[in-house]
Parts: C-alpha cells; structure tokens; sequence
C-alpha cells in the first residue's frame, strides 16, 4: 500500500485511510459502533471514536493482511485494502470464525 504510480499523488495508504475515516463517520451517523480489527479501543458510536479512529491510523504501517482473531457475534468487517497479497495466504486470513461472546 505504500505506492503510487506518481510523485504527485498520495500513497495508496493515504488513500486507504481516508475511505476508512469517511465510511467511519457515516457509520457512526447512523448510529453504528466502530473500531479497527485488534486494535486496542473497543467497538464505541463516540464521535470521538473517530478522532481516535484517524489517530491510530496515523501511527500504524499497514499489514500485508489483516490479524486472525475471532470476530464478535453480529460483529460485521469492511476490509480496505490492494488485496496483493497471495491467493492462499487471503483465503486462509478471512476464514475468521464468530466467537461464541
């Protein structure tokens, strides 16, 4: 995610994490709770959630995918990204399971 195919436009992560803040904010504008896949914050529809949202994203690198943890009940994952990773390695990493919580 750190490319782009010119010097003038913004990082593929760039870009990434402004979809990520505009689906936030309209996620929480309908009442919906937020947070990123094994961040440390939990799932909150604070507007301030989105300023810790954008803070976080600030300091993080990208992985190549996203952490194998078992997602809520109910829980649903937008997932952004290239998707460059191999085949095998992304099918194996979305075959998250729902806890039993």
């Amino acid at each position: 995610m750190n490319w782009r195919s010119s010097p003038s436009l913004p990082l593929k992560a760039e870009r990434a994490d402004l979809l990520i803040l505009a689906l936030a904010a309209l996620l929480l504008r309908a009442g919906e709770r937020i947070a990123l896949l094994g961040g440390e914050l939990r799932p909150s529809a604070s507007r301030a959630s989105l300023e810790r949202l954008a803070q976080t994203l600030g300091r993080t690198a990208p992985d190549s995918l996203p952490p194998t943890i078992a997602l809520p009940r109910h829980a649903q994952l937008v997932l952004i990204g290239d998707f460059l990773s191999p085949l095998p390695a992304i099918e194996a990493a979305l075959r998250l399971t729902p806890s039993a919580a």
